[in-house]
């Protein structure tokens, strides 16, 4: 990855009637940001009814803002803010996550320092606690008895994993052109768990990073 003041890192975020939230998160992202290059933020407002543009625009004139006439739903609203980015590295963060100190640095470190292709954090409730974050991939027999839905915590440990969930992911650009977008089939559920099972086919290793 190239450091010389290019864009480097790409934060996609899709949004709709969260406008609260998507100003705390960007609020996080302006005090905690990507250091070992530049950031740029990309927000795709999927039609809310919330008054989005008016209130967050003004405040945040350096987002990329896509204003969509209709909810075109996560997948396609995901698709659409990658092909609009720029950055060498992606991440997908939902609006009502808050990055802390470090965060994406860590997480961008540990991708060139051990080879991982895609990583993702630990993810903490607001009250403290750990919230489980990690599944296996779904099968007929586990979506049936509903366990691949009980994802259990990550641990301590970076480890190897099925599917994180989509909340917080980072990876190169190049992950995302080897397994493709999201499938638009599938589009508000199950896209996430679907690109983790083709990343894991096209023999990409997906990381939880606890710290």
């Amino acid at each position: 990855m190239r450091h010389n003041g290019s864009v480097t890192l790409s934060v996609c975020i899709v949004h709709w009637n969260t406008t609260n939230d998507l100003l705390t998160c960007l609020e996080a992202l302006q005090a905690n940001p990507y250091t070992p290059g530049s950031q740029e933020i990309v927000v795709v407002d999927n039609a809310s009814p919330d008054g989005a543009a008016e209130r967050v625009r003004p405040l945040y004139p350096q987002v990329r803002w896509i204003q969509n006439a209709t909810n075109r739903c996560f997948a396609e609203a995901t698709n659409q803010a990658v092909t609009a980015s720029t950055g060498e590295l992606i991440v997908l963060l939902n609006p009502d996550a808050r990055v802390t100190a470090g965060a994406l640095d860590t997480l961008a470190r540990f991708l060139e320092r051990d080879g991982a292709d895609i990583v993702a954090p630990k993810l903490i409730w607001p009250d403290g606690r750990v919230q489980p974050s990690v599944r296996n991939h779904p099968t007929p027999k586990n979506v049936l008895t509903d366990a691949w839905t009980r994802p259990v915590p990550g641990g301590e440990e970076p480890q190897r994993v099925a599917q994180p969930m989509a909340s917080c992911l980072m990876f190169p650009r190049t992950v995302w052109e080897k397994v493709g977008p999201m499938d638009e089939r599938f589009p508000l559920y199950f896209n996430d768990a679907d690109w983790s099972l083709r990343a894991d086919l096209a023999d990409l290793d997906t990381w939880y990073v606890p710290s």
